[in-house]
Order: structure tokens, then C-alpha cells, then sequence
């Protein structure tokens, strides 16, 4: 998507600047509006234009998110032992080597010598703080609770760390079943089958069906296989620049919310991510309007982030945030109401982050469950194909030791 450069004004006649990734001018100049920002300018960026006046553009290498998190416990630590801002961020540049956070924490601590809010220096590397830990950042300064918003912002970070790592856990050992077992056949396919079809054609007589499919089955590898191969290229390549798009994404993860085995999976992660991330953002102090507009980013899903835009304007316009939701079967009656009951306690945060553990734990058993399938089923399905292969190759020197026999 493109990425537009924006200047706007506060409603106290500050001026900022910054840039948003979205599918139009429109949709930008309604998130500005979101962020109770008057815009002046907003304008496209070229590829090779640099990310907008005062903002860096770093090349010297990717920030690590498990760096970004100690940076963030390690800080919190120094200013609620006492240490000021300034000699903390000066202690962590040095203690960070010579890698690219150190660079960036080194001219974080000089800009905030010169009297720059944290969270307004923060804001300088969009690639590197997130929008979630920019704004925790700027409500710790503003309530005079930095540490406490560090020691938030490093918690929020490890759960995020550590679901990532479950699904990817989850699903590594079926991509590499898969892969493994596509190899095989592959291989079988192209260099045994090849020269064992020869020596059953010189032998002469009537080959076993199995055989005979196998046989056609590699001639055709071998004649069409390229233009197979280029064909199913060229679907997916279209197909994942249709979810590059704001409609084909809608489309996309539609069908992710419907489809049998990853509905629950799915769900179960978009309501977990929008309920931590919210909960963190409020129990920090943000506004809610601009914790709703993060939270949407934050689900990965165009359908729960349509939910979420409407609610967010039944927000703005004094509704309750559990009263926009409940028309909409994307949460649950039981998160509705838990944030119903935290909003007339006062607790909706503290309701939220309760919601995010429990959605969490319910996420790893709907893990469980689509891996218990998915897995016998890769295995039956490699199996068989294997199986199919080793008795087509088989059945004929059956056949012949039967005939001289």
C-alpha cells in the first residue's frame, strides 16, 4: 500500500508531521481525523523520497525485538531506581555494543538532552517503535509514570514475543511434513521413475494399472511440468497482489474467518490481539479513540478492523465501546460483556487484558485441535502418495517373477 506524508495541526496549534500507510487520501485524512489532528498537507511519498522531514531513515540494520524489549525493561528499571532519563538512556547506548540500537539510543539520549519529549524522539523512527509503544511512552510522560509505561510496554512486547513463537511452533512441523514429503515425491517422480519405466517397457507385455498411471503421470512431469509450474507461479503471485489490496484483503480474510479449521484459530487470535493490545494501551493512560485506532492495526484482519473502525466512531459520537460491539458476531457475547462490566467499573483495561490471557489460552487449544487433524491427514495423504508410487514400481517385478515361475 502506499504511504502517504502528512503535516496537520493539534487542536492547540501545534504543528506535527508523519506518515501513514493506507489505500488512499481519504482513508489517511480519516485517520488523522481519528487522531484529533487537523491536517495541513498530505501527499503521496515517491519510493525514493525519504520518509518525511525529521524522520530517520536507517541503514544500519534491523532492530531485533527481543533487543527492543530489554531496551524498553532495562529503562524502566533506571527510572524507577531513580536514575534520570537522560544518564539511563546514555548507560543503555553504551551497554548495547556497537549494533544499530545503540545508534538509535545514542541519538534518542541526544535529542531528549536537548529537552525533546521521549515519546516525541520516539517518533523520529517510525521502523523501529512501534505505534503501541510511541503512545504508552507519551501517556507515561504525560502522568508522570514512564517507568510503570516501560515496564508495560516490555510486558506487552514478551506476551506478543511469545504468542508469535507458539504459532510458529505450531506450525512448523506440518510445513516441513509437507515440503519434506512434496521432495520425496519429487524426487521419486523424476529421477527413479524415469529409468525403472524404461527397463518395464523393454520387458514387453501388459504393464499393472498402477503402472500405467504412474508412467503417464511422469511423462506428463516431464513434458508440462514447467508450464505447470510457471501457471501456478503466476496464480499465486496475482493472488498475493490481491491481498495487497484493501477488497482483496477484506476477500481474504473473510474466508479465513469462514473456513472450517482456521475459523476458530483465527478468531481466537484477532480478539486476543485487539483485547491485549487495548487493555495495555488504556491501563497506560492512552485516549481511548486513539487506542481503538491502534488496536484495529494491530488485529492483521480487515474484517475485524472494519468492526472495529465503526465502533470506534460510535466512540467518538458518546456510545458505549461494549454497545457498538454487540451487533457484531466478530467478538463474542462473553467479551461483550466483559468489557460491559469493565466500563461500569471503570476497569475496562484490567477487562481487556483478562480477556487477551483468556483468548490466549483458548487460541493454543484450538492449536491443538486443527494440528491433531492437520497432521494425520499430511501423513495419510504423503503416505499414500509414497505407498502408491513404491507398489507401481513393485507390481511389475511381481509380475514377471510370477510368469517365469
Amino acid at each position: 500500500m502506499p504511504t502517504f506524508a502528512y503535516r496537520a495541526r493539534t487542536a492547540v496549534g501545534e504543528a506535527v508531521a508523519g506518515t501513514l500507510t493506507a489505500e488512499n487520501e481519504r482513508i489517511v485524512l480519516n485517520r488523522l481525523g481519528e487522531m484529533a489532528l487537523f491536517p495541513v498537507e498530505v501527499r503521496e511519498q515517491r519510493a525514493d523520497e525519504s520518509l518525511r522531514p525529521g524522520v530517520r531513515r536507517h541503514a544500519v540494520g534491523r532492530v531485533r525485538h527481543s533487543d527492543l524489549c530489554l531496551f524498553a525493561r532495562q529503562l524502566a528499571d533506571l527510572l524507577v531506581g531513580g536514575v534520570p532519563l537522560v544518564r539511563g538512556l546514555e548507560t543503555l547506548a553504551r551497554q548495547s555494543g556497537s549494533g544499530p540500537l545503540s545508534e538509535i539510543v545514542a541519538e534518542v539520549k541526544n535529542e531528549t538532552a536537548g529537552g525533546k519529549p521521549l515519546a516525541e524522539t520516539l517518533r523520529l523512527y517510525p521502523r523501529v517503535f512501534s505505534s503501541v509503544f510511541v503512545n504508552m511512552v507519551a501517556a507515561g510522560e504525560e502522568g508522570g509514570f514512564l517507568g510503570a509505561a516501560l515496564d508495560r510496554v516490555a510486558e506487552f512486547m514478551e506476551k506478543s514475543d511469545d504468542l508469535r513463537s507458539r504459532l510458529r511452533a505450531a506450525f512448523a512441523y506440518p510445513i516441513f511434513l509437507s515440503v519434506f514429503g512434496a521432495l520425496a515425491v519429487g524426487f521419486l517422480l523424476v529421477f527413479v521413475v524415469p529409468i525403472l519405466a524404461k527397463t518395464f517397457q523393454e520387458m514387453g507385455g501388459t504393464l499393472p494399472l498402477p503402472t500405467q498411471i504412474l508412467i503417464a503421470l511422469n511423462q506428463s512431469v516431464r513434458v508440462h511440468g514447467l508450464m505447470v509450474a510457471a501457471g501456478l507461479a503466476a496464480v499465486l503471485f496475482v493472488a498475493y497482489r490481491l491481498t495487497q489490496t484493501e477488497a482483496g484483503r477484506l476477500v481474504f480474510d473473510g474466508f479465513r474467518l469462514r473456513a472450517p479449521l482456521l475459523a476458530r484459530v483465527t478468531s481466537r487470535l484477532c480478539v486476543s490481539r485487539f483485547a491485549r493490545t487495548l487493555g495495555t494501551l488504556l491501563d497506560s493512560g492512552v485516549p481511548i479513540l486513539s487506542a481503538l485506532r491502534i488496536a484495529r492495526d494491530s488485529t492483521g484482519n480487515q474484517a475485524y478492523a472494519r468492526v472495529i473502525e465503526q465502533a470506534t466512531q460510535g466512540v467518538r459520537q458518546g456510545a458505549r465501546l461494549a454497545d457498538v460491539l454487540r451487533p457484531h458476531r466478530e467478538f463474542p457475547p462473553v467479551v461483550v460483556d466483559m468489557i460491559a462490566v469493565g466500563e461500569e467499573s471503570g476497569r475496562l483495561g484490567q477487562s481487556l487484558v483478562r480477556v487477551a490471557e483468556r483468548y490466549e489460552r483458548d487460541l493454543d487449544n484450538a492449536l491443538r485441535v486443527l494440528l491433531s487433524l492437520v497432521e494425520p491427514s499430511l501423513l495419510i495423504i504423503m503416505g499414500g502418495m509414497v505407498l502408491f508410487i513404491v507398489l507401481a514400481m513393485l507390481l511389475p517385478v511381481f509380475t514377471m517373477n510370477a510368469l517365469v515361475q
